[in-house]
């Protein structure tokens, strides 16, 4: 699955308008056979805005980290009202910590070119958008505009819904190299993943019924605690982040659950 339809059913299963053709189709065709699916990616959307202002606080749940100086949001997609709803994910982080950078990455064009006009633009010297694959940890932290974040100190670098379409062993490889190349400029950098994982009532599995345009992986905390095991970083929270987002007051999904996980850089 290509990042610019990745990017594009995101932001319709957010409720957005942004996406058009063959990639809106695919999105309502998700909703329409998993409809928790669209309520999964808003509050996983409302969480990244949350986690950022609790990285550049130092008030992450249960995380020893120091105060992050930056957030990089990696596969960010349209992070404005038709896709997040809410504002950027910086929005009320800055507000919080007026001298932190940020950095919103993403592998597609479209995506990436609407963040550098609506975020980077306007705010040059404190946001930055940028267009490199999360596939590629060496190309996403290795970018001038990754590297100006890094260079302040430690950061949070958040893998947004992109591990449920990446296999186990790749999981495990890229949260490795993740880490490898954080330690190059010290301790107390974290990374942040969230994703949907099976729940108390099996849901046959989101894939079911899309064909090949898609494959999700079901994942489990345990899968995630052993990774940052063997990327060697401290496993500082795990667990269902569902909480007073966006639809708060909807009934919850027995079938899939909204799993964060913040591994720090020791």
């Amino acid at each position: 699955m290509d990042a610019g339809r990745v990017a594009a059913v995101r932001d319709v299963l957010a409720g957005g308008r942004l996406a058009a053709g063959q990639d809106r189709l695919l999105g309502e065709q998700i909703l329409r056979l998993h409809p928790a699916a669209g309520r999964l990616v808003r509050e996983a959307n409302w969480y990244h805005r949350l986690a950022a202002r609790q990285a550049v606080t130092g008030t992450v749940p249960g995380c020893p980290a120091p105060p992050a100086t930056g957030v990089i949001f990696t596969c960010c997609g349209y992070p404005l009202p038709g896709g997040f709803h809410a504002g950027s994910p910086r929005d009320s982080a800055q507000g919080a910590s007026p001298g932190a950078l940020f950095g919103y990455a993403c592998a597609d064009r479209a995506a990436s070119r609407y963040c550098r006009a609506r975020l980077a633009l306007p705010d040059p010297g404190r946001v930055c958008a940028y267009q490199p694959p999360s596939l590629e940890p060496a190309d996403m932290l290795g970018s001038p505009e990754a590297q100006r974040i890094l260079q302040r100190g430690p950061v949070m670098v958040q893998l947004q819904l992109c591990a449920p379409l990446w296999a186990p062993g790749f999981c495990a490889w890229a949260l490795g190299e993740y880490a490898r190349i954080l330690r190059r400029y010290g301790s107390g950098s974290t990374v942040m993943l969230t994703l949907g994982v099976p729940g108390s009532k099996p849901d046959g599995g989101l894939t079911a019924g899309l064909g090949t345009a898609f494959r999700f992986y079901p994942h489990t905390e345990r899968d995630i605690a052993r990774w940052v095991q063997e990327a060697r970083m401290t496993l500082a929270g795990l667990g269902d982040v569902r909480g007073p987002g966006p639809d708060w007051a909807a009934p919850r999904d027995r079938a899939r659950r909204l799993v964060r996980a913040v591994a720090v850089v020791p």
